[in-house]
């Protein structure tokens, strides 16, 4: 399975919640996550996508993570579609989707 089948999969399981999730880019500035996620009530989470097998996270993305943690922004990581439903069900009883 690649990243992208995972990201596809969490885009459309996330949005069918209720949330947005657009994919972000940043030209110029390495490491953002792969996706951001707007849920009603001003929640916000932005997401970095992984490959289930052989994924690693950067040192661009965990300086990232960690300025966004910084400013008490949440960022997560995801590897499979098991891990996507797992924060999808995360999300849900953080009362962050209806």
């Amino acid at each position: 399975m690649l990243e992208s089948d995972v990201e596809k999969y969490f885009k459309k399981k996330i949005e069918e919640k209720g949330a947005w999730c657009p994919k972000w880019e940043s030209p110029g500035i390495r490491g953002v996550p792969d996706r951001l996620v707007f849920f009603p009530r001003g929640r916000m989470a932005a997401i970095e996508m992984k490959r289930p097998k052989g994924g690693v996270v950067s040192k661009s993305q965990e300086k990232i993570a960690e300025k966004l943690r910084n400013l008490d922004h949440s960022v997560w990581h995801c590897w499979s579609k098991e891990e996507a439903d797992w924060l999808i069900n995360t999300f849900e009883e953080l009362g962050w989707l209806q």
